[in-house]
């Protein structure tokens, strides 16, 4: 076990950037008072005219930070053109054969899905609770943000989203899977995820960013018990032992919606593209874009 800490969090720069600066503009502040106040980051609102949020930013900041870490400054991990990375959050839960049934996707790809660039364990549709029939079955899809529940990114295609570093770190979106959406709709053409039709990841959390609820722990250990209970109930589904068959194969290309915005600041513009420099020779060819 590695373990890796992200040198740039709010808790260690509590009063300056990436942190919040005395000196910041307040989210809701109109630009003209802004520019009239001087405060740092005046001449740069997002799209729906706020300014950054340093609990809203570092998410992105620090998601971006951990790939090129680790794909890039692990030294045991040093080109290894095999490498595939599964991305996990602390309130997930994995199914007992999870990392099985990924190695399954892995060897079986080329038979089933050749063209697939990412692979996902987990699946939010009603199908995803589904064993008894769909327990060694895949989908097959062109990613999108709705795909990124245990998902993995390969070295090769992160050599292909690090070329687009500048995109990725100009985008006005504080989501790093919106960001990619915006990447792998403009630059990748569309690329085929392949995931498991029967969930092995389960997102228990029950707030956070994006949820508007008041956190409980009994609601998230009554979660925890449900899912255990789920996984044990499908017991006999598990470690599949016959060829993964497709399950369903969807040809439509959702439209990439309008950006979230909360990543207009030059300041994070930098700071992230700073990541990305050792995958880059000249910081003089880099384009840092205003809003």
């Amino acid at each position: 076990v590695i373990q890796i800490f992200y040198p740039f969090s709010q808790q260690l720069y509590p009063d300056e950037f990436p942190g919040l600066d005395p000196n910041d503009c307040p989210r809701d502040i109109a630009k003209h008072r802004a520019l009239s106040n001087r405060c740092k980051n005046a001449p740069y609102p997002d799209k729906y005219g706020h300014y950054r949020e340093v609990s809203i930013v570092q998410i992105k900041h620090h998601w971006w930070w951990k790939l090129n870490y680790v794909f890039n400054s692990i030294q045991v991990l040093q080109n290894r053109s095999d490498l595939l990375l599964l991305l996990l959050e602390e309130d997930f839960y994995l199914a007992p054969d999870a990392l099985f049934f990924l190695k399954k996707m892995e060897d079986e790809k080329e038979r089933i899905c050749p063209e697939c660039l990412i692979y996902t364990l987990g699946n939010l549709e009603k199908s995803g609770r589904q064993f008894n029939n769909l327990g060694s079955k895949v989908s097959i899809a062109y990613w999108h943000a709705r795909y990124n529940l245990g998902m993995t990114i390969t070295y090769s295609f992160w050599c292909s989203i690090v070329k687009h570093a500048e995109n990725f770190c100009n985008v006005d979106d504080y989501n790093w899977d919106w960001s990619l959406v915006y990447l792998a709709q403009k630059h990748f053409n569309y690329p085929r995820v392949i995931w498991s039709t029967s969930t092995r990841v389960i997102h228990l959390g029950s707030c956070g960013t994006h949820h508007k609820k008041t956190c409980s722990n009994q609601s998230d250990i009554a979660r925890w018990d449900e899912t255990k209970k789920f996984y044990e109930t499908n017991q006999q589904y598990l470690f599949p032992k016959k060829p993964l068959t497709i399950h369903a194969k969807y040809e439509a290309k959702r439209p990439l919606k309008q950006v979230n915005g909360g990543w207009s600041d030059v300041r994070d513009r930098q700071l992230c593209l700073s990541f990305a420099l050792k995958n880059m020779k000249d910081m003089s060819q880099i384009n840092i874009k205003d809003s």
